[in-house]
C-alpha cells in the first residue's frame, strides 16, 4: 500500500455508531466548525474519523464497545477523503458483534494496510488528536520521537563539545553514551577495590613472605614428584608408535578436508529454469487472450451502405408504385403527374426498381465473397493459434525436464561430497584419538591428563608465589601509581561522556521546539551523573501540568506542527472542546473545531482553503 502523506476528509456517512440510529451524513472542508450543545454528536464525528482509519476512537481506547448505538451491535460507517494526489478515496467499515469488514475504493483489505499507508495507531492519533502525544501516549511517545529523529553522529556531537572533551574522548568508543557510563562506572569500582586491595597487600607483604618461602619450598617438592610420575606415564602412551608418521598424516588430512571445504558443490538454483518458465507462461497466457481481428471490416461497411439506400429506394418505389394516381408528386422528377404521365411514372418506377434489385443482387454477391473470405481468415488465425500454443507448452515441458536432469545431477553430487566429507571427518577424528591416548586406554588417558592439569596448576601457583615475593617495593609503589592514574582517567572519561551525553541531548532537543512549546526526554542527575528519562513539556515556559485546558489545547496544536514535519504527513487535526480559545491558530492542512454552545442543535461549517503540504524535517 502506498504511503499517504496528505489526508483531507471531505465526507463520512454512518449508522449504529453511538447515538446515530439512523444514517448521517456530513460534508467537510478545509476548515470544519462543529458546534452545538452538550451530547448532540460533536466528538461522536472525532470517533468515527478516527475509527474509519484505526478502528479505535478519538481518544484510542481499547474499548470498543462505546461506539456502539445502545444495544444494536453493527456498525457501518464510510469516509470519503482526498490524498496528496488530488485522488478521492473512500474508506468502508463495518463491525458486527467482534467481526471487523474494511474496504478501500470497494476493495476488501486489512487493518494493517490501512497503517502502513496512514502510520501505526499512536502516529495518526498524535497527528490528528492534539492532546493525545503528551496525555494518552506519554512515555510511549519517546519511542515515536526518536524513531524519526533525524540521526545524529558521534562526530558532529563531538564537533559542538570543548577541545578538552574531546581529547579525552579520543581514541575511546562507544555505541551509547547510557551504556559508556554504565562501563566506565563498573571500571571506577573495580579499580577502586583493587586499589584498597593492594593497599592491604603492601602492608601485609612482610608477615607474608616467610610463608610464601615455605610455601614455594613445598610446592618445588610436590612438582618434582608429580612430574617423575608423569613421565611415566607419557613413556607408556608413545612406546612402539610412530608419532611423527601419525601426525602428518593427520596434517595431509586436514588439508584435504579444508580443501574440500572450498570444493563445496554449488547448490542447484532453479531461479533461471522459473524465470524463462514465467516467461513461457506470460507468452502462452498473452496467446491465449488474442482474438481475431477482421481486416475486411471497412469493405464490409462500403457494401453495407449502399446496399441499404438501395433497400430504402427500393420501398420507396415500391409504396409510391402502390399509391400511384393522377395528382400526386413524382419522387423521381418531382413532378405533379397527369392522367397522360401515369403509365410513363409506373414503367419508371418498375423500372428504378429493377435497377435496384440488380444492384443489390451484386452487392450481396459481394458480400458473400467478403464473408467466405473472412471466414478463411478466421479459420487460418485460429490454427496459427493452436500452433503456437502447442510449440510453447512443448518448450515450457522441455524446460521442467531439463530443470529436473539439472536438480538431479546436483543431488548426486552433493551426497557424493557429503559421503567423501565424511569420510575424511571419521579418519581425522580416530587419528586423533589414536595420537592422544596412544597405548593408554581411555581411563588411564583421564588419570593422565588429570595428572599433568595438576602439575600445572601447582606450576602456576609457584609462579605466582615467586613472581609476589620478587616484586620490589619500587614496582609495588608504581604499580599503585599507575591504578590510581588509571582511576583519574576512568574519573575524566566519565565527566567527558556525561558532556557528551548533555551536548547530544541539547542538539535533539533543537529539532524538539516550537515557538511556544519545548520538551524533554532525558535529565542528568548531578549528585551521581547518570542519564535519567524524562516526559516533560512546556508551554511559553510554564509545566503543562500546570496549563488550562485551552493552554494545553493549543501547545497539542503545536506540537501536532512539529510532528507533521517529523512523520513527513499533513493530516487533520481535531481540536475538541474549544469554546475557552478566542483565537486558534490555523494548523497546515485540513483542521476540525468543535466548540460547545449551549442548547445548540448540532451544526457544521464549512470553510475551504488551499493548504499547502509542510515539507518533511
Amino acid at each position: 500500500m502506498d504511503k499517504v502523506t496528505y489526508f483531507k476528509a471531505t465526507k463520512l456517512q454512518m449508522v449504529g455508531f453511538k447515538h446515530h440510529s439512523q444514517p448521517v451524513c456530513y460534508t467537510f472542508g478545509d476548515i470544519t466548525v462543529i458546534s452545538g450543545g452538550n451530547r448532540v454528536g460533536k466528538t461522536t464525528i472525532a470517533d468515527a474519523i478516527a475509527f474509519a482509519i484505526t478502528g479505535k476512537g478519538y481518544m484510542g481506547d481499547r474499548y470498543i464497545d462505546r461506539l456502539y448505538y445502545e444495544n444494536d451491535r453493527e456498525i457501518q460507517l464510510s469516509l470519503t477523503y482526498l490524498d496528496q494526489n488530488g485522488t478521492e478515496h473512500r474508506i468502508d467499515r463495518r463491525r458486527k458483534l467482534d467481526k471487523m469488514e474494511i474496504a478501500l475504493d470497494g476493495r476488501s483489505i486489512r487493518q494493517r494496510d490501512l497503517f502502513s499507508m496512514f502510520g501505526e495507531l499512536d502516529e495518526f492519533l498524535s497527528l490528528y488528536n492534539p492532546l493525545y502525544f503528551i496525555e494518552i501516549l506519554q512515555d510511549d511517545g519517546r519511542k515515536l520521537l526518536e524513531k524519526h529523529l533525524p540521526p545524529m553522529s558521534q562526530e558532529s556531537i563531538l564537533a559542538q563539545m570543548s577541545e578538552e572533551m574531546r581529547a579525552v574522548l579520543r581514541g575511546y568508543t562507544f555505541m551509547s553514551p547510557e551504556a559508556a557510563l554504565a562501563n566506565l562506572r563498573g571500571e571506577k569500582k573495580e579499580t577502586e577495590d583493587a586499589l584498597l586491595a593492594y593497599s592491604g597487600r603492601q602492608e601485609m607483604a612482610a608477615e607474608v613472605a616467610q610463608k610464601q618461602d615455605d610455601a614455594k619450598k613445598r610446592l618445588t617438592e610436590e612438582i618434582v614428584i608429580l612430574e617423575n610420575e608423569a613421565a611415566q606415564w607419557e613413556h607408556q602412551r608413545i612406546d612402539g608408535l610412530d608419532m611423527k608418521a601419525m601426525n602428518l598424516e593427520l596434517i595431509e588430512l586436514g588439508d584435504q578436508y579444508n580443501e574440500l571445504l572450498n570444493e563445496k558443490p554449488v547448490p542447484f538454483d532453479p531461479t533461471p529454469y522459473r524465470e524463462r518458465q514465467k516467461k513461457i507462461r506470460d507468452k502462452i497466457e498473452k496467446r491465449r487472450q488474442e482474438i481475431y481481428e477482421s481486416k475486411l471490416s471497412e469493405q464490409f461497411v462500403q457494401i453495407e451502405k449502399p446496399l441499404q439506400e438501395l433497400r430504402m429506394k427500393f420501398t420507396q418505389a415500391a409504396g409510391f408504385l402502390k399509391t400511384l394516381k393522377p395528382g400526386i408528386i413524382c419522387p423521381l422528377c418531382h413532378r405533379s403527374v397527369t392522367a397522360d404521365d401515369h403509365v410513363t411514372c409506373e414503367i419508371a418506377l418498375r423500372t428504378a426498381m429493377e435497377q435496384c434489385k440488380e444492384k443489390g443482387i451484386e452487392l450481396r454477391l459481394q458480400k458473400k465473397e467478403l464473408e467466405v473470405l473472412e471466414a478463411k481468415c478466421l479459420e487460418t488465425f485460429e490454427q496459427f493459434k493452436k500452433d503456437d500454443l502447442a510449440a510453447l507448452q512443448h518448450e515450457s515441458a522441455e524446460i521442467t525436464a531439463e530443470c529436473d536432469r539439472e536438480n538431479d545431477r546436483a543431488l548426486k553430487a552433493r551426497e557424493a561430497y557429503a559421503q567423501r566429507l565424511q569420510e575424511v571427518s571419521k579418519r581425522i577424528e580416530l587419528l586423533q584419538e589414536q595420537i592422544w591416548t596412544g597405548n593408554l586406554s581411555a581411563e588411564e588417558m583421564e588419570q593422565y591428563e588429570a595428572l599433568k592439569k595438576q602439575i600445572d596448576e601447582k606450576k602456576a601457583v609457584l609462579a605466582g608465589l615467586f613472581h609476589e615475593t620478587e616484586t620490589s617495593k619500587e614496582t609495588q609503589d608504581k604499580t599503585y601509581a599507575l591504578m590510581t592514574q588509571n582511576l583519574v582517567q576512568i574519573e575524566d572519561r566519565i565527566s567527558a561522556v556525561l558532556d557528551f551525553a548533555a551536548t547530544r541531548n541539547r542538539m535533539l532537543f533543537e529539532h524538539l521546539h516550537t515557538p511556544n512549546v519545548a520538551c524533554k526526554l532525558y535529565d542528568i542527575v548531578k549528585s551521581t551523573g547518570e542519564i535519567k528519562e524524562t516526559w516533560k513539556f512546556t508551554y511559553n515556559g510554564r509545566d503543562y501540568r500546570c496549563l488550562s485546558h485551552s493552554e494545553k489545547l493549543l501547545a497539542g496544536m503545536e506540537l501536532v506542527e512539529l510532528l507533521k514535519k517529523l512523520l513527513g504527513r499533513c493530516y487533520p487535526v481535531f481540536a475538541d472542546d474549544t469554546e475557552s480559545i478566542d483565537d486558534i491558530p490555523r494548523p497546515s492542512g485540513q483542521s476540525f473545531i468543535a466548540r460547545v454552545v449551549r442548547g445548540r442543535p448540532l451544526k457544521i461549517a464549512v470553510q475551504d482553503q488551499r493548504i499547502e503540504l509542510p515539507k518533511v524535517g
